[in-house]
C-alpha cells in the first residue's frame, strides 16, 4: 500500500526491505544503532496479519517512520486484535510537514483492512500532543510500583560494563529452581492474550523469565533492575509472601529496585496497593476504529514493546 502526498513525499506499508531504512532513521534521529535482525524480531508479525507501520520516503531518502506492532487481547472470551503505537520518529528538517500525520493516517487504514479494533499507546509528552490532531482519546494513568531491595547495585554495573551476557547466567542459573513452562491466565477484565506465540515472540527480543513462586506466577525481564511484566496471585497473604522471595532473589543477585507497572482496574494493581504506595506513570491513550468499550481492558507493563 501507497499513498503520495502534495509536498510529493511517498508513503508506503512496510515491508522486509524497508529495515535498513528504519535503522538509518533510528542513527540519525536518536543517535541510536540497533541491528535489523533486532527489528525484524520486534516488528515480526507473530499473529499473522502483516505489517502494520508504515515508513515515508522524499523520493529515494528514507524520511519518517510510524510504528506499531499487532497484538491479540482476550475480550468477552474472545480474541480480537489490536494494536500498540510503539514509535515514530521524523527527520528533523522534515518535521512540521506533514509526515508524522501521514504515516499514520496510512497506518491506520491497513489496521482497519485486518480488523484491528483499536490502537493503544503508552503516552510521552511528545506522543500525547501528537495524537490529539488524530482524534485520540486517554483513560487512565498506569501505575508504577517500586520495592528497593536494599542491594548494592551490581546489576547496573554489569551493564555499565557491557557484562550482560555474564549477568543473565547468573540470573539463569539463580531462576532455574521457579522457572515454569505454561501458565493459564485468568482475569474478569479483558487482557493481553499470554500464548506460546507471544511469549516466544517477547523472547526473540529480549531474555525473559516466567517462574511461579508459592503458587503465584511472575513474567520477568532482569536488566539494570528487575522488571515484573504481569503476575498472577491467589491471595493478597500469598502475594506478600512472594513478593518478599522474590525481593530476596533480586537482592542476591545485586538487583537493587524491582519495578511493576500496571493498570489501576487490573487485579494486580489492586494486589500491590496492600503492599505498596503506587506513583503515577504513562498515560494511556487509544483510538477505536470499531465499536469498542475499552473501560474493561488492563494494561500492564508487558504490553509495552521495550519489555
Amino acid at each position: 500500500m501507497k499513498i503520495q502526498s502534495e509536498n510529493t513525499f511517498s508513503f508506503y506499508q512496510l515491508k522486509e526491505t524497508h529495515f535498513k531504512d528504519v535503522q538509518y532513521l533510528m542513527k540519525k534521529v536518536f543517535n541510536k544503532s540497533v541491528s535489523i535482525n533486532h527489528l525484524k524480531n520486534k516488528y515480526a508479525d507473530y499473529i499473522n496479519v502483516g505489517f502494520i507501520s508504515t515508513i515515508a520516503y522524499d523520493e529515494q531518502k528514507p524520511i519518517g517512520f510510524y510504528g506499531a506492532i499487532s497484538q491479540e487481547f482476550i475480550h468477552h472470551g474472545k480474541k480480537i486484535i489490536a494494536a500498540h503505537a510503539c514509535d515514530s520518529y521524523t527527520l528533523k528538517e522534515y518535521q512540521g510537514r506533514g509526515v508524522h500525520y501521514n504515516l499514520a493516517k496510512l497506518s491506520y487504514d491497513i489496521m482497519k483492512t485486518k480488523q484491528i479494533q483499536f490502537i493503544y499507546a503508552f503516552h510521552s509528552e511528545n506522543t500525547y500532543h501528537s495524537t490529539k490532531k488524530l482524534g485520540w482519546t486517554e483513560r487512565e494513568e498506569m501505575a508504577r510500583f517500586h520495592i528497593p531491595t536494599g542491594a548494592f547495585p551490581l546489576a547496573k554495573v554489569y551493564k555499565k560494563l557491557n557484562l550482560q551476557k555474564q549477568f543473565l547466567h547468573k540470573v539463569d542459573k539463580m531462576l532455574k529452581p521457579y522457572v515454569k513452562s505454561g501458565f493459564e491466565y485468568k482475569s474478569t477484565h479483558s487482557h493481553q492474550a499470554f500464548t506460546s506465540g507471544f511469549l516466544e515472540y517477547k523472547n526473540s527480543i529480549y531474555p525473559h523469565h516466567l517462574i511461579e513462586i508459592d503458587g503465584c506466577v511472575f513474567y520477568l525481564k532482569v536488566d539494570a533492575i528487575m522488571q515484573v511484566g504481569f503476575f498472577t496471585f491467589d491471595t493478597p497473604k500469598n502475594l506478600g509472601v512472594a513478593l518478599h522471595k522474590l525481593k530476596e532473589i533480586a537482592r542476591e543477585l545485586g538487583i537493587n529496585e524491582l519495578l511493576f507497572q500496571v493498570s489501576e482496574n487490573s487485579e494486580m494493581y489492586n494486589g500491590l496497593k496492600k503492599f505498596i504506595v503506587p506513583k503515577p506513570s504513562w498515560k494511556i491513550g487509544y483510538l477505536t476504529f470499531e465499536e469498542i468499550n475499552l473501560t474493561p481492558f488492563e494494561f500492564t507493563f508487558v504490553n509495552l514493546d521495550t519489555f
